[in-house]
């Protein structure tokens, strides 16, 4: 990876934490801003959401559950400075990808392409405030799961929280998670959030599988369609109580 000339995170360049063991949480935060002053999306500026994705993972008892011998499932835990025009929203949506020609489940809505069959859906939002890209170092992302229980996704802006959760049987993705993307990318739709020239940011992603290993940081790992205009620099991983891998985007 030739991370000095491409000028573009998301899309499948980025790096994912990747765990032993399944991993029950991740947190994604900015630990570090600098030089940042201005951010611009496809409707503006201060357009962007901050994504914390699974892997797209086989073999979730939710394939069985929804009549599919075989499908994949991936997770995406949500913060969208305006989504689909009604303001800044918490939510996770849901993806299923399933088998040529076969139906999605009731309440999904059907998105097919040349390369895959998908169905997807949203869980309930949480309304929230539509916080300044400049303000980024203020803010983390979580999402956890839980087996037979809840899933949920956190937004924060300082001391400020937002939650809301749906049932881990959506997706089974509590059987099935063991890698973890975080970044800012542009708001849906395969956009893009466009930075101002001089803005390192630091990209820190803390995962929780019940050990105290470190993660590895996966290349090429990224699992969401949007971008940004930063370069990729080194990833670190470390272990200890709060194993994390970390690594700064820049242009």
């Amino acid at each position: 990876m030739n991370s000095s000339t491409l000028e573009t995170v998301g899309n499948g360049n980025d790096y994912a934490a990747s765990t032993a063991n399944l991993t029950s949480s991740a947190t994604g935060s900015f630990p570090v801003v600098t030089g940042l002053t201005s951010e611009t999306g496809a409707s503006g500026s201060n357009d962007y959401t901050l994504q914390l994705n699974t892997n797209l993972a086989n073999a979730s008892p939710a394939c069985a559950s929804y009549g599919y011998a075989s499908c994949q499932v991936w997770e995406q835990f949500i913060y969208s400075s305006n989504y689909a025009g009604a303001g800044a929203q918490v939510f996770i949506q849901n993806w299923m990808f399933i088998p040529a020609h076969a139906k999605c489940p009731g309440g999904w809505s059907h998105y097919r392409t040349t390369s895959y069959n998908g169905c997807y859906k949203n869980s309930n939002a949480v309304n929230t405030v539509t916080v300044p890209a400049t303000q980024l170092a203020n803010m983390k992302l979580a999402g956890s799961v839980v087996a037979n229980g809840n899933d949920t996704v956190t937004f924060t802006n300082g001391a400020n929280a937002y939650a809301v959760s749906e049932g881990d049987s959506t997706l089974g993705m509590a059987h099935v998670w063991k890698q973890s993307e975080f970044n800012i990318v542009g708001n849906g739709g395969g956009s893009g959030a466009t930075f101002n020239a001089g803005t390192p940011v630091t990209v820190n992603v803390q995962v929780n599988d019940g050990s105290t290993n470190a993660p590895s940081c996966l290349a090429n790992a990224g699992s969401t369609g949007e971008i940004n205009n930063l370069n990729l620099g080194p990833c670190n991983a470390m272990g200890g109580t709060s194993p994390y891998i970390q690594f700064t985007q820049s242009n």
